[in-house]
């Protein structure tokens, strides 16, 4: 539930930056932001400023579309919606009084939890029922339910005469029997590494060998310090696109202080590799970055994704900014109001650490906050 924001002004608020007291420092930016760390750590303390692209702000809507909380707020136990549509008083049945909007003549499934619904109510646009669906068993786990032409709500019934647990129910469009995911928008934060390649020579022998790689778009460069085999050529090779042929020592080859530079296709790239006059690749370090110059050799990290999942899209109305704010546990609205939020820590490995949004409008500004290094 929205509140009115207290203390200092919200425009003060979104442009403060923390001071820098030791080893912790502030470090603010546009996404992807770039920060080191000495050791894997969370990160405790962070700011998510809100954009607005095209009328759409931060976070992508969930496929769920039973809201959990609000629920709680609609739930009427000893009652049911009986027959012809009239609320009636009982002892071993509940509903929720939260009409779901639906699209007509769709595949809606539910998931989890389906031992807590009996059934589901079908209401048109001016909310006068149109069908009960048959009795739900929970052996029918996932469950399908098809939406007349004339539907566009539906109410969600319990045989259960107390509050049921609906905490993890998914309630999906579509026949697919979705995983569980939170009602609302997600914000997808991942921290990945500087180095792209994770080093796993697998098919390695003595014929070349190819291994296209997903690295998103842009310009990629690929060093080692395995040096040239007894024949004068290499045994590493960096090509654009997701190819099986091509490794040329004289077009793409890597070795020692020679780094080769590509740009991906499709967000492709193909490390090509092979074990030829004493040199083996997989006995030297191999860095991939992104950029076109060679950086100095990290280990691979596996990126961490954590998802934040707000009520709400934080966006950008005129000048003012909203934002989420993590030692707050608070969203805070464009008009003054705040809500509060779960928000968890987010993960950061040792050494670079890029921390990017898996957003369709990115964020105009990430803020964090901890005993970390700006190398940005």
């Amino acid at each position: 539930m929205k509140t009115k924001s207290k203390g200092a002004d919200l425009v003060k608020l979104m442009h403060m930056y923390y001071r820098i007291r030791g080893m912790v420092r502030s470090i603010s930016g546009a996404p992807p932001l770039s920060c080191k760390a000495k050791k894997n750590c969370t990160l405790k303390n962070y700011r998510i400023c809100g954009n607005t692209v095209g009328g759409k702000g931060v976070g992508d809507k969930t496929a769920n579309l039973f809201d959990y909380n609000t629920a709680t707020e609609h739930f009427v136990p000893n009652h049911a919606i009986e027959t012809q549509g009239n609320i009636v008083e009982t002892q071993n049945s509940s509903y929720i009084d939260m009409y779901i909007p639906v699209e007509p003549d769709t595949d809606y499934t539910i998931s989890n939890c389906l031992n807590n619904v009996s059934r589901i109510i079908q209401f048109d646009a001016s909310k006068h029922m149109i069908t009960r669906d048959p009795l739900v068993s929970s052996q029918q786990l996932p469950f399908t339910f098809h939406t007349k032409a004339l539907t566009r709500f539906i109410l969600l019934q319990s045989s259960n005469s107390t509050q049921p647990s609906f905490q993890s129910l998914m309630l999906n469009e579509g026949s697919e029997d979705m995983a569980y995911e939170q009602y609302g928008y997600r914000v997808a934060v991942t921290a990945g590494g500087v180095n792209v390649f994770d080093e796993n020579y697998e098919g390695l022998n003595t014929l070349t060998y190819y291994r296209p790689l997903y690295v998103g778009d842009g310009t990629f460069t690929l060093s080692t310090n395995a040096p040239k085999n007894s024949s004068d050529t290499t045994n590493l090779y960096l090509i654009a696109g997701a190819v099986s042929t091509g490794a040329s020592y004289v077009n793409n080859g890597v070795s020692l202080n020679s780094p080769h530079t590509v740009t991906s296709v499709d967000g492709y790239v193909t490390v090509a590799y092979r074990i030829s006059g004493g040199i083996d690749p997989s006995d030297y370090h191999a860095m991939l970055n992104k950029g076109s110059s060679a950086l100095p050799y990290e280990p691979y990290s596996e990126p961490v994704t954590t998802n934040i999942y707000l009520p709400e899209q934080i966006s950008k109305v005129g000048n003012v900014t909203e934002y989420i704010d993590y030692r707050e546990q608070k969203q805070y609205f464009a008009d003054g109001t705040s809500a509060d939020v779960t928000l968890p820590a987010l993960s950061l490995h040792k050494g670079t650490n890029i921390l990017s949004a898996g957003t369709e409008v990115r964020p105009s500004s990430v803020e964090i906050k901890g005993r970390i290094k700006n190398i940005s």
